[in-house]
C-alpha cells in the first residue's frame, strides 16, 4: 500500500525547494555581480569574500532546495508485509512491520509511527507526509481530509497485520 502527502502539500514543499534554490541563485549573482548563466571564469575573477559569502548561504541554500524539490513528490509511507517506509523531506526510515506496534495522533495535526527496535526499545518515527501544523486557513480545511483518510488507512492496515502476525 502507498500513501502519499496532499497533492497541495507536495506542490508547497516543491515550491519552497525551487525559491530556495532561486534564492541561491540570484544571491550569487548580485554578491559577485556577475549574469546568468554563470561562467566559471566569473568565479575566477570574482573576490574572496564574495566567494566565502556565497559558499557559506548560498552553498547550502541551493543544497536544500535541490533535496525539497527532488524529495517532495516522493513523500509519504509505503507499507508492505516486510517493512514500511516512511519518506520525509530529508530523509526515509524503513521500519520492519514486526516491529511496529500502533499509531499515535498528536494535538497538532500531527502522526507518529511507534514500533521496537531489535533489542526490543521502543521507538517512533513522525511521519510528515501527514501533519498539517504549519499550514493554516483554508489550505488546512483542504488538506486535513485527505491526512485523516490516509492515517485511518495506515492504522486499517496495521491492525491487520498485528491480526495476521499473531496467527502465525
Amino acid at each position: 500500500m502507498k500513501l502519499r502527502a496532499d497533492p497541495i502539500h507536495r506542490l508547497s514543499l516543491t515550491l519552497m525547494g525551487i525559491a530556495l534554490i532561486a534564492m541561491a541563485l540570484e544571491g550569487t549573482r548580485i554578491r559577485l555581480g556577475i549574469d546568468i548563466p554563470f561562467r566559471l571564469e566569473d568565479f575566477r575573477q570574482a573576490p574572496p569574500a564574495g566567494l566565502l559569502d556565497c559558499a557559506v548561504f548560498g552553498i547550502p541554500a541551493l543544497l536544500l532546495g535541490g533535496l525539497l524539490t527532488a524529495r517532495a513528490p516522493l513523500i509519504g509511507v509505503t507499507c508492505t508485509d516486510e517493512f514500511i517506509r516512511v519518506r520525509g523531506c530529508f530523509r526515509t526510515r524503513t521500519i520492519p512491520t514486526s516491529g511496529v506496534t500502533g499509531l499515535r495522533r498528536g494535538r497538532l495535526g500531527g502522526l507518529e509511527l511507534h514500533w521496537e527496535d531489535r533489542r526490543g526499545w521502543p521507538r517512533w518515527t513522525r511521519i510528515g507526509a501527514f501533519s498539517v501544523s504549519f499550514l493554516g486557513g483554508k489550505t488546512r480545511d483542504w488538506v486535513t481530509p485527505h491526512n485523516a483518510r490516509c492515517a485511518d488507512a495506515l492504522e486499517k492496515w496495521i491492525d491487520q497485520q498485528s491480526q495476521h502476525g499473531d496467527r502465525h
